[in-house]
């Protein structure tokens, strides 16, 4: 798989919903693998996830990841292809045409980082998980 990274946004307000992506996978091995699910491990309080969702870069111009719901020029997942619950094939030495997220919905205060992103894959017909060190910094914009 890939390193970790971080994103942040200090703009967020309760009732909103968000998309973040996790980190785009990329298939280091000699071998071919199946993604089979991705999520986030470690998810703040004042955060819920609603729902989980993979688009194709190609449809969606790139790879999303971070945004609010219906933010201007950006892409409107929601109405693209979602291939979470699909095969999701990266060749050897390749990175995947497929990126992974979770729609949010802000509750409240929130107190720490999103993270923690664990991607399931199989090769070889054996299952596997690897979750990578990453950080969200959503954050509830304080009221002036």
């Amino acid at each position: 798989m890939q390193s970790a990274g971080t994103l942040g946004n200090d703009h967020a307000r309760a009732g909103q919903q968000w998309w973040a992506a996790l980190p785009l996978p990329y298939n280091k091995s000699n071998k071919p693998i199946e993604i089979t699910g991705a999520k986030f491990t470690r998810v703040p309080k004042g955060l819920e996830v609603v729902g989980y969702g993979a688009y194709a870069r190609d449809d969606s111009e790139g790879v999303v990841m971070l945004m609010e719901h219906g933010s201007p020029g950006m892409p409107r997942l929601d109405k693209l292809k979602d291939h979470f619950r699909d095969a999701n094939q990266v060749k050897a030495k390749t990175e995947s045409s497929i990126y992974y997220g979770a729609w949010l919905k802000v509750t409240g205060r929130i107190t720490g980082n999103l993270g923690g992103c664990k991607f399931e894959y199989r090769q070889s017909g054996s299952d596997f998980d690897q979750t990578l060190d990453c950080d969200i910094a959503l954050r509830v914009e304080k009221k002036s």
